[in-house]
């Protein structure tokens, strides 16, 4: 759809709207999801999926095309957020399984001998 609307020229004024705040209730969805008790629903993730790839489609062409500077810099923001919550994430699963960073490097270390 976002492809439709770069191609076409659709909308044109519209596109940093939805470029710079298209990702976020995909994000956002992601974030609840991950990090609390509560579970998505297929009408939020069909909704915010559709923001986001319509965002990707108009974004990427535009990227492509005239290369805006602030894409760029939109890009590498949700790009920094994403990586620190996957960071989180990731060290809330290992301490959820009993697995912080002494456990692991002892785990190492008995492997390297």
């Amino acid at each position: 759809m976002g492809l439709t609307f770069a191609v076409t020229d659709t909308g044109a004024a519209a596109w940093p709207w939805l470029v710079i705040w298209g990702p976020a209730p995909a994000l956002l969805d992601w974030a609840v999801t991950t990090f609390t008790d509560r579970r998505g629903s297929n009408a939020v993730r069909t909704a915010s999926g559709l923001l986001l790839g319509s965002a990707y489609g108009v974004a990427v062409q535009w990227f492509l095309t005239e290369q805006p500077p602030w894409l760029f810099a939109a890009g590498l923001c949700y790009g920094g957020v994403t990586a620190v919550l996957l960071a989180f994430s990731r060290r809330q699963v290992d301490d959820e399984a009993g697995r912080g960073d002494e456990d692991a490097d002892h785990e190492n270390e008995s492997h390297s001998t």
